[in-house]
């Protein structure tokens, strides 16, 4: 049976959260979603997510303070940060703060694919490593 992750896809814009969510579904994945960096951060406290994606300019709590919270309450969460004001600084700050990787917007959905099964490959080994090494 194939692993596939749980997804909390995390943007204030609304058709980009639809976009991307339905982009998502339609390739089988499961997926949740929020439209603040607040609501994900209460979604994180009743489910279990393997991958969060999250835009990074959001009013209220931005995305690095998502990422804070999902680095330093469940590491075994794969961050990816979606913006549309990239710059080599802020990707740069992203990874060193523990996100899995950068992308700037629009972003191609199989780019997201594409880093989405890169980071369940990822978490797979790592879950195999730790059982292996019990």
């Amino acid at each position: 049976m194939k692993y596939s992750p749980t997804i909390l896809v995390v943007d204030d814009e609304p058709v980009t959260l639809q976009l991307i969510v339905e982009g998502l579904q339609e390739e089988g994945l499961n997926v949740d979603l929020a439209s603040s960096g607040a609501e994900a951060i209460e979604k994180s406290r009743q489910a279990s997510y393997d991958i969060v994606i999250t835009d990074l300019v959001m009013p209220g709590m931005d995305g690095m303070k998502v990422l804070d919270h999902f680095a330093g309450n469940f590491p075994d969460t794969s961050v990816i940060l979606l913006t549309g004001y990239g710059t080599i600084e802020t990707a740069v700050q992203a990874v060193k703060k523990g996100a899995y990787d950068y992308l700037t917007k629009p972003a191609k959905l199989d780019e997201i694919v594409l880093l989405i099964q890169r980071a369940a490959e990822l978490k797979a080994l790592r879950t195999e490593n730790v059982l292996l090494r019990s």
